[in-house]
């Protein structure tokens, strides 16, 4: 429901329990396939990692945002998976919102997406009573712990797939 507050109507999110072949034959076979979004335990820390791009060398056309938003990792993720298709019908907002942030840095796509009013409506919309967002990452109270998760992006993209995680420098190649 985000994505069709936003405008962009024709796409589906799936969630998996299981990254088997029968799992990815049937998505697969029930359409396109623009991303996968993971959701990591996290342990405390980001380490930065060296493989991660420099900002200067984020790859033309690759949307690639930084995440200034304390709380918005899962609205980032699916936007980086959106965002980078090229057959997706982004709809008014998200396509005037594309367009507006094509030449920015990652540093000012993640300021544009944290000051984007529709963006913000739309995530504020889906906020759990149940939850609270800490540093960018989900926190789970109902679960009598304090387990903390955050969502990351991997787009296939140019032949080659990215992870992007907006708290790392920039988009990791990973195959």
């Amino acid at each position: 429901e985000l994505l069709e507050d936003l405008g962009c109507t024709q796409v589906q999110l799936e969630e998996l329990w299981s990254l088997d072949d029968d799992t990815l034959q049937h998505l697969q076979a029930s359409g396109e396939i623009y991303g996968l979004i993971f959701l990591f335990q996290w342990k405390g820390s980001i380490a930065r990692n060296p493989n991660a791009l420099p900002e200067d060398s984020v790859p033309e056309g690759l949307f690639f945002a930084h995440q200034v938003a304390t709380n918005a990792c899962a609205t980032q993720a699916i936007l980086s998976v959106v965002l980078n298709s090229k057959t997706i019908d982004l709809g008014p907002t998200l396509s005037e919102f594309k367009d507006f942030t094509s030449s920015f840095p990652p540093s000012l796509k993640g300021e544009a997406i944290s000051s984007s009013e529709p963006i913000k409506k739309a995530h504020n919309a889906f906020s759990r009573t149940d939850a609270f967002l800490n540093d960018g990452k989900y926190v789970s109270s109902s679960r009598g712990s304090e387990d903390v998760f955050h969502f990351v992006a991997y787009i296939p993209q140019n032949n080659q797939v990215y992870e992007l995680d907006g708290l790392q420098t920039g988009p990791i190649i990973v195959g």
